[in-house]
């Protein structure tokens, strides 16, 4: 909606002055000025990796660590904290989140792992609550992910094979079923090892990759 702005703040759980949280500012319309809303930060249980919001700009979803945390957006923009899936996730030793992104439609949240995982919650849109449906587990990890905004369409980025991986998001379960055979890249490129970037441009019809 443009009204508030969320960032996290990833400071050591050694040093007591610098919280690992999540901090809250209304923006002005006319200035563009942050002011902190009401119990701004927000302490969350590991550092903050990915924030991602609900289109309806009711609820907030980001990773901390190995949890991944929902929150109800208030009307003064204050973070209320939603349950988290009671479902378990194992994750693979080491695995980082590399995408968080929710469906156009509101209905799902996904997660996507370098080590190949891709993580499908279903969203109930009412509370925001979040509900574990299953993996998509794919043969080579992923250094990077894009979501259409306007198509049930996915893209993945192989992170050994620098090939785009083609899905498409099932509209009953939300998993990802291929829908392509991969596209490789250019030939030499190396996958950076802080993971690329895949964006859609303003037409929906042109992705870019940046490595």
């Amino acid at each position: 909606t443009g009204t508030y702005v969320y960032a996290s703040n990833n400071g050591s759980q050694r040093e007591w002055q610098r919280q690992q949280c999540l901090s809250a500012y209304r923006v002005d319309a006319e200035l563009g000025r942050l002011s902190e809303v009401p119990g701004s930060p927000f302490d969350t249980p590991s550092f903050v990796g990915i924030i991602e919001a609900h289109p309806s700009g009711r609820f907030l979803y980001a990773t901390a660590g190995p949890f991944f945390l929902a929150y109800r957006i208030g009307d003064d923009g204050r973070l209320v904290s939603l349950p988290v899936p009671t479902e378990s996730v194992e994750l693979p030793a080491g695995a980082y989140v590399r995408s968080l992104s929710v469906t156009a439609d509101g209905r799902f949240l996904h997660a996507v792992q370098d080590s190949g995982w891709v993580i499908t919650f279903r969203i109930d849109t009412d509370s925001g609550e979040l509900t574990f449906v299953g993996e998509t587990r794919g043969s080579q990890g992923y250094g990077a992910a894009h979501f259409h905004r306007r198509y049930p369409l996915a893209v993945l980025l192989g992170r050994e094979t620098m090939a785009l991986h083609p899905f498409r998001v099932d509209a009953d379960s939300g998993l990802l079923i291929q829908a392509a055979a991969a596209t490789p890249l250019a030939a030499g490129l190396i996958p950076h090892s802080e993971g690329a970037t895949l964006f859609v441009d303003a037409s929906g019809e042109i992705l870019c990759v940046v490595v």
